[in-house]
């Protein structure tokens, strides 16, 4: 499929899936030195293949199709620390961003939070009013690195994070990857707020139960599936 359509397709999932409302929300795809991201503002329902913005990650230049989303330096600073990034999406999920509205990090209550994410799932620390005030789309894409950076981990063990007060970025190797990952974060975001409303002190998962779960499905000891 075109790398155009097969962005707006996934622009399209994102509404589609419930993971956004309205106009929120991006899909943002790398090919070679290129981003092809969703066109700023714009209602899906009457956006063509051919409206897709195409930007150069090098530069942040605008290449080609409408205005790119005001998320694309966020994007960019991602894509250039990161080269295994191959897709990133930006939704506004409802359970994910509570927990992002929330401030907290989301702890890992069972095994289907350990199936996908090595730890919990992060939070950013808050931007400073600089940080808001100058260059804010770019300061939020540095601070996405920096807490992936400052947890010692990789965009693998960690395919999703939560951007403080704002919502969920997630990647993947591939658009389809990044893809089952934002629905994934939002159904263990549900998982989690649910129990602990269950529960007046939160259990986190032994970390060896943890573990096992993980490496079961990914690593060179992962004997999950055919």
């Amino acid at each position: 499929m075109n790398i155009k359509k097969h962005c707006l397709l996934y622009n399209k999932k994102i509404i589609q899936e419930g993971l956004a409302v309205d106009k929120f929300g991006n899909a943002g795809i790398r090919e070679g030195a290129k981003l092809f991201i969703k066109p700023s503002g714009v209602d899906l329902q009457n956006t063509n293949a051919e409206d897709i913005s195409v930007v150069e990650i090098s530069t942040g230049g605008h290449i080609g199709g409408l205005k790119p989303s005001s998320d694309t330096p966020t994007y960019i600073e991602i894509l250039k620390r990161f080269p295994e990034i191959n897709a990133v999406i930006h939704t506004h999920s409802l359970y994910a961003t509570i927990w992002a509205q929330s401030k907290k990090s989301i702890p890992c209550l069972g095994t289907t939070h350990a199936d996908y994410w090595k730890h919990e799932i992060p939070i950013t620390r808050d931007l400073s009013k600089q940080e808001i005030t100058v260059d804010y789309e770019i300061s939020c894409g540095k601070v996405i690195v920096e807490k992936i950076e400052d947890l010692n981990t990789s965009v693998s063990d960690c395919p999703g994070i939560l951007l403080n007060s704002h919502g969920p970025f997630v990647w993947g190797a591939n658009i389809e990857e990044a893809f089952r990952n934002a629905k994934l974060l939002e159904y263990i975001a549900e998982l989690a707020l649910k129990t602990n409303s269950l529960c007046k002190e939160l259990t986190p998962l032994s970390s060896t139960l943890h573990a096992k779960h993980f490496t079961r499905k990914h690593g060179n000891e992962a004997y999950y599936g055919q």
